[in-house]
């Protein structure tokens, strides 16, 4: 309810014009906005400065916050302004927001309170026989008071309150009196009911017997003023209560907290610290704590509550106090909180790790800012936060070709960070290789694959490693071959191994122009050498092409292929005994169902990245090939049952060939920090599937040993019991080996474990 009256005046600076003392917040109401609006239209609240508001001729009051929302300015004290007639605001110039127009001028305003509402009633008509201009003039000229309400001085703003406030037979003025009472006492109803221990104390005892004398006063008639006093009793008791336990009051819990920005994915690392360190504009870390709005119980937030967020043990602690904004968002709805987090992720105390991050919050009054009046709340969406500031991030390599490359040319080569490139044999392992050359960052070098050094044939790699020692996830692999692909080439050809795979509908002729060779090249069918005469023979099964140069030659094999565009179209000619089985793919395709049953040798085949989405890869006695750029997704669908274990492994298997892992469904692989998709790791012959944060599964021994030597695996799941034929060594950092009632039979271990080992048995 706001007392005072004014009428609107068009002047330069915002005047005030009601206003209204309840609790601990003091509210002036403008005559025009004073803030902006957000894109809901609802008004955004704007923190003022606390230095130039003052509360006159008012002891023991502090006041801690001042802001604006709409057209409204609050102020909100420390303590309630209980058994208070009056409250004298005085603002400063400049305190009122300039985009209100010129705020130069100083203001002086007086609010009465309901209570002193009450006491110029009984002034003016204490026998309540009611009163009239006669009791106003004789106040306002007798007693001559500085002001009644609103600016200094006597004036018409004074005489239009108290006729105001005149009591008559008005019978919505005495049902507004009626609604203002019962709304309090359902207030005080639900303060009662969330004191808790406090319900002992003699202020709850007061607002139990206000409360009950409220509920009286409802069930029978009663007049205006009658209604306020009971209502003035009973804010009165509220404030007691709220306010004299407020150090130890127990406050809700929050919503949600999770992190945003750099930190969203719930790693700070290197690239994010440097981001951080360097004020990049793009570059913040923030926590997202949503608050419930208040419900008028003992729990209700203040400002002045201060949000503790314990990001571990070691790690030093981040308090944010709430403001009169912040309260002023929760008065509206529930409200998120965006809370800077970058000079705790400078903080020179930062100790790097995985921890697990939670928040809480202390009442303003609270002895030490580090201790928490409501329970902790973890971090929502991940039990755990990794601050990893060391050097992580692994190099791109960028290759100018790839792929099949004739004897005798060149590739440049550069790393996206300063290391080095090396050039080896596919079959190489760690620490091998035939050429290592020093590069800063983007600075490009040539290998030239001289056919003195090389043979046709030969298969290579180039990969980069940078100075921290990360190894780039990119491992070019090139072919070195006496034919190739000319730039004129058709799509539909591709070259892999020894085998050259072409549509069935292409001619000999046509093959012959889309190759490039070294020196010369043949093609031949049934030993027969193929002249010009021959060209526009089709090509088919049983011809090579037979390249040279000097005394170094080669032979391919042809193979026509078969266009398809959809797996219904695959499993067609797969289903038929004399269909096709090489295939080249016209497009990606995806069907969670099918299952590519390999039952001969199946060949897949695009010269243009191409991804098939399927359910699984069977084998029944044949052999699956990918030649180009063509991957394999496969979608596990997880039941939490026994039988997710055997859906997930058919795809762990390295000979299906399978690029990626997609997990959907829910499970209890005690995949904690898991990320949905699994990816392939290492070479043709041996390598293991992991999630981008180094979980890792095996079905099979190749499989194991693969992720047991692999730095960045932390965690391996088995789906399956397995036999190493050698030693199990334990490797020199934290490993977590998990499965669902597994068994991994070995000859013997060495080394020491460091880690869990949940759900399976090591049996020698």
């Amino acid at each position: 309810m706001y007392i005072g009256a004014g009428a609107v005046a068009a002047t330069a600076a915002p005047r005030a014009i009601q206003g209204e003392a309840a609790g601990n917040v003091v509210t002036l109401q403008f005559d025009r906005q004073l803030t902006a609006a957000g894109q809901s239209g609802e008004a955004i609240p704007q923190e003022l400065s606390r230095q130039g508001v003052t509360l006159t001729g008012l002891t023991g009051y502090r006041i801690q916050s001042v802001y604006a929302i709409g057209n409204e300015i609050r102020i909100v004290t420390d303590r309630p302004l209980t058994d208070l007639d009056a409250v004298n605001v005085r603002m400063e110039a400049g305190v009122i927001p300039p985009a209100a127009g010129q705020s130069n001028a100083t203001l002086d305003y007086r609010v009465v309170t309901l209570q002193g509402r009450l006491a110029l009633l009984n002034q003016l008509d204490p026998q309540r026989t009611g009163f009239g201009i006669r009791e106003v003039v004789k106040l306002l000229a007798v007693q001559r008071p500085d002001n009644i309400v609103g600016s200094p001085g006597i004036d018409q703003e004074d005489a239009r309150y108290l006729l105001s406030i005149m009591e008559n037979a008005d019978e919505r003025r005495v049902q507004a009196a009626e609604e203002h009472l019962q709304a309090a006492a359902e207030q005080a109803e639900r303060l009662m009911e969330s004191a808790g221990a406090f319900s002992r104390a003699p202020e709850w005892q007061a607002l139990a017997s206000a409360r009950q004398t409220a509920i009286e006063a409802l069930n029978k008639p009663a007049s205006e003023r009658e209604f306020n006093q009971v209502t003035v009793r009973l804010l009165q008791a509220m404030d007691q209560l709220r306010y004299a336990h407020q150090a130890s009051r127990e406050l809700p819990e929050p919503l949600v907290f999770a992190a945003a920005g750099l930190i969203g994915d719930h790693h700070f690392d290197y690239q994010d610290h440097a981001a951080l360190l360097d004020g990049q504009a793009q570059a913040e870390a923030k926590f997202v704590v949503s608050l419930q709005a208040p419900s008028g119980s003992f729990h209700d937030l203040q400002v002045g509550d201060r949000i503790i967020i314990r990001m571990g043990t070691a790690n030093p602690v981040m308090l944010y106090t709430l403001t009169g904004a912040d309260i002023a968002k929760l008065s509206q709805h529930d409200a998120e909180l965006h809370i800077d987090a970058k000079a705790f992720f400078l903080d020179s105390r930062l100790v790097d790790g995985t921890i697990e991050p939670s928040l809480c919050i202390s009442t303003a009054q609270a002895a030490s800012q580090i201790s928490c009046t409501s329970a902790a709340v973890p971090l929502t969406g991940s039990p755990q936060f990794v601050i990893d500031r060391s050097d992580r991030q692994p190099p791109q390599l960028s290759l100018s070709a790839a792929g099949q490359m004739l004897l005798g040319s060149s590739v440049t080569a550069e790393s996206s960070k300063k290391g080095y490139i090396y050039l080896a044999y596919t079959q190489m392992g760690p620490g091998e290789y035939l050429e290592r050359i020093k590069v800063e960052a983007g600075q490009p070098h040539t290998f030239t694959f001289d056919s003195s050094k090389f043979e046709a044939g030969t298969s290579l790699k180039l990969y980069a490693i940078d100075e921290a020692g990360n190894q780039s996830v990119n491992q070019e692999v090139i072919q070195l071959g006496l034919i190739v692909k000319n730039g004129a080439s058709p799509a539909k050809l591709v070259i892999h191994d020894d085998a050259i795979y072409a549509d069935k509908s292409m001619t000999v002729g046509e093959l012959r122009s889309a190759l490039s060779a070294v020196a010369g090249f043949e093609i031949e069918a049934n030993g027969t050498v193929l002249d010009q005469s021959a060209d526009r023979t089709p090509i088919a099964a049983g011809m090579t092409v037979r390249a040279s140069a000097g005394a170094a030659n080669a032979v391919y094999s042809i193979q026509p292929l078969l266009a398809v565009g959809s797996t219904d179209e695959l499993q067609g000619e797969l289903d038929n005994p004399a269909g096709a089985r090489a295939f080249y793919l016209n497009t990606n395709m995806t069907d969670k169902s099918f299952i590519l049953s390999v039952a001969d040798n199946v060949v897949l085949a695009s010269a243009a990245p191409i991804e098939v989405g399927l359910r699984y890869v069977a084998f029944d006695g044949g052999e699956l090939t990918k030649a180009g750029p063509v991957t394999i997704a496969a979608y596990v669908q997880l039941t939490n049952s026994a039988e997710d274990d055997a859906a997930l492994g058919r795809s762990l298997e390295w000979r299906t060939l399978t690029d990626r892992i997609i997990l959907e469904g829910n499970s209890d692989m005690k995949l904690d920090g898991y990320t949905g998709e699994l990816r392939r790791f290492g070479d043709e012959d041996q390598g293991y599937y992991a999630s981008a944060d180094g979980h890792a599964f095996a079905a099979e021994e190749a499989g194991l040993a693969a992720a047991l030597q692999a730095g960045r695996v932390n965690r391996i799941y088995l789906t399956n019991d397995i036999y190493l034929s050698e030693l199990l060594v334990f490797p020199d950092r934290t490993l977590t080996l998990a499965g669902r009632n597994r068994s991994l039979y070995v000859p013997d271990t060495a080394g020491t474990h460091y880690g869990a080992i949940e759900g399976v048995a090591i049996i020698k």
